[in-house]
């Protein structure tokens, strides 16, 4: 990853946190609202669990988002709608879109469009200035920590002040450089005091400060202090993360100073030490201050109406955030239309089928050359026909290790979207030759890259075997576990000018390891059983299956069928093939499978099928348990 990539995926993912904790703030806020007795034990556990969400809250999402639930309730509630057929047009770029698979194919290559490259050069700026701003709001923030830390190494201790300390009380110093008293320090904490306190209060006053600092350092404060200071390093720029953070103080102080009262002492007496504090006081933001004057006159005031929070509140509240995440998490969930799976452990690209019937092999012809002046008569006489570029895919699932399932993606490239060049080979073979280059993600509902594979690679071809209508085959493999995914592929020349993509969402079903289960059925134009194993990217145990993308065949060929079957029982299993066409049953197939290996490799000859196109499902069953797998598919004979 490039160092602007890099840059602007971080702006992406901070457009996308900031918005999360704009909604997050609006209900934290709606909450505090509805709140009108104020109760400041709620309010500050509101807050606070705000805050530790406001950290988490993209991990959270994005786990909720790719629940499998969450995409069942989304599509049940919102049923996705197939894509028309249409041809959309951006800028300098024709994209073909297909309803029947969902897949869209670039015809020709260019930058990306206007809004994109904006939403692009955006990010990269507020990756970079997000960035730029941690690094200096870290930098102040640290340098205030290590002043106040110098602070406590000069600072002295009193006898006076350690008697009057209740008992579990971290140390009390006495700083000239501190002007309130606050509570200091994460792993040792200290409660600093002027050094001239004992000048301007009396002892009972001075009790009283030392317990409110006490009840901070008791409720684990300090490390809230931590917290904060670490959200307003990353959320310098965000308002209402500030608002939540200020909040938080103000019903922090509140919440001490009721159980200072709570311990016996005297409304009367604690609010005059709080003015006394206040008109001493100087904004001190790395410490946990006794008491300025933005907060006093709600300070007094809850101390002579005191609000009692009940416990049913106090634990109902971490329940109120469960809605913002899974709002959000749902939100971004995303659902499109999946093709039906037939059986268990079946997943499976429907290919487009071309229409156009195939052509017979051709030998290249050098184009003629043609002047500017004709070819630019010609653009203006004729409207140019838009270029339709078929794509084929398909996904086969096979059993994998552990709770992973192995998923073996063929995506055909056309030779019309390579660029060849003749060549000679050191045995005088005349052949044409393609360099590309194939980049695959996948991606969860959520959004996020699980996967991916950036090959280059290089097709070569016997001159007197080309054919422009050709399609080369490439096949990659993952390890997934269950879910939904969305494929995206993308596939570029070396020679700049032939480009295109692919995106689809699939389904990794679960399989228990008990339950009779089968692979994909795939429907082969090449199934062989080497003498030696092979190393072809289309292995599979002994096999060599290279999967038909078109879904065409002509009567001259074969029916190659391939399925592996999971099953742990010990005796045969019951296969029973069947070809429909029309509803009617045009050819059936039954035999016994014996183990251990159940593996379903069949080749049936088309020589008696008519042209059309024909339906094919093929059943295993376990005599013993009962338990059956149905897989289907469909093909066409020209």
């Amino acid at each position: 990853m490039t160092i602007p990539t890099l840059f602007e995926s971080l702006g992406r993912f901070l457009l996308e946190w900031s918005l999360q904790l704009a909604v997050l703030a609006a209900v934290v806020a709606l909450v505090l609202a509805c709140d009108w007795r104020q109760r400041p034990e709620l309010r500050h556990r509101i807050l606070l669990l705000a805050l530790v969400l406001s950290l988490i809250l993209p991990i959270a999402t994005h786990a909720i988002a790719t629940f499998h639930w969450t995409a069942k309730v989304k599509a049940a509630l919102a049923e996705p709608t197939p894509m028309a057929n249409t041809t959309v047009l951006q800028g300098a770029q024709r994209i073909e879109v297909s309803g029947s698979p969902g897949i869209a194919s670039m015809t020709t290559q260019s930058s990306r469009p206007a809004p994109e490259r904006f939403y692009a050069t955006l990010s990269t700026i507020l990756g970079l200035l997000w960035c730029a701003g941690i690094s200096i709001s870290a930098f102040r923030r640290i340098r205030q920590y290590r002043k106040l830390a110098q602070v406590v190494r000069c600072a002295q201790r009193d006898p006076r002040l350690e008697q009057e300390a209740p008992a579990g009380a971290p140390a009390i110093l006495l700083s000239k450089d501190v002007s309130s008293p606050l509570l200091y320090g994460w792993l040792r904490p200290v409660i600093l005091l002027p050094q001239n306190i004992l000048e301007w209060t009396a002892e009972a006053q001075r009790a009283e400060i030392v317990r409110h600092e006490h009840v901070h350092f008791a409720r684990k404060d300090h490390w809230v202090s931590l917290l904060q200071g670490l959200v307003r390093t990353l959320f310098f720029f965000h308002p209402l993360v500030r608002w939540m953070c200020r909040q938080l103080e103000v019903e922090r102080e509140l919440v001490c100073d009721a159980e200072v009262l709570r311990q016996g002492f005297a409304p009367n007496s604690y609010a005059a030490t709080l003015l006394l504090v206040a008109q001493h006081a100087l904004t001190s933001e790395a410490g946990i201050r006794f008491a300025n004057a933005a907060n006093l006159s709600r300070r007094i005031e809850c101390l002579f109406n005191p609000r009692k929070t009940p416990r049913v509140a106090l634990w109902f509240a971490p329940f109120l955030f469960l809605a913002p995440p899974a709002a959000l998490g749902f939100w971004q969930a995303r659902v499109e239309s999946i093709p039906q799976i037939g059986s268990l452990g079946l997943a499976r690209f429907l290919p487009l089928v071309p229409e156009v019937p195939p052509l017979k092999p051709i030998a290249l012809q050098p184009q003629p050359v043609r002047s500017r002046r004709l070819e630019a008569s010609s653009a203006a006489s004729q409207e140019p026909a838009p270029v339709v570029s078929q794509r084929f895919s398909s996904v086969t699932i096979l059993r994998g290790q552990g709770d992973q399932e192995e998923v073996r993606i063929a995506v055909g490239i056309p030779y019309a979207e390579l660029s060849f060049s003749p060549r000679t080979t050191m045995n005088g073979t005349a052949v044409l030759q393609a360099s590309s280059r194939l980049e695959s993600r996948i991606s969860n509902l959520a959004g996020s890259v699980v996967a991916r594979v950036d090959d280059p690679i290089q097709i070569e071809v016997p001159a007197s075997m080309f054919r422009p209508e050709g399609m080369a085959v490439y096949q990659t493999s993952f390890q997934l576990l269950p879910g939904t995914y969305s494929l995206f592929v993308v596939a570029s020349n070396a020679n700049p000018g032939n480009a295109w993509r692919l995106q689809r969402q699939f389904e990794v079903p679960g399989r228990s390891a008990s339950a009779l289960s089968t692979s994909s059925l795939t429907l082969a134009d090449l199934l062989e059983k080497p003498a030696r194993p092979s190393r072809s990217y289309f292995a599979i145990d002994n096999f060599v299956v290279r999967p038909n993308l078109t879904g065409k065949y002509r009567m001259d060929q074969d029916l190659r069928i391939f399925q592996k079957v999971y099953s742990e029982s010990v005796g045969t299993l019951l296969l029973d093939l069947s070809v429909t066409a029309g509803g009617k049953e045009f050819k059936r197939v039954s035999e016994e499978l014996k183990s251990p290996d159940f593996t379903i490799a069949k080749t049936l000859s088309l020589s008696d099928f008519a042209p059309g196109r024909y339906e094919i499902q093929v059943t295993v069953t376990d005599p013993t348990t009962g338990q059956s797998a149905a897989s289907t598919s469909s093909f066409t004979v020209e």
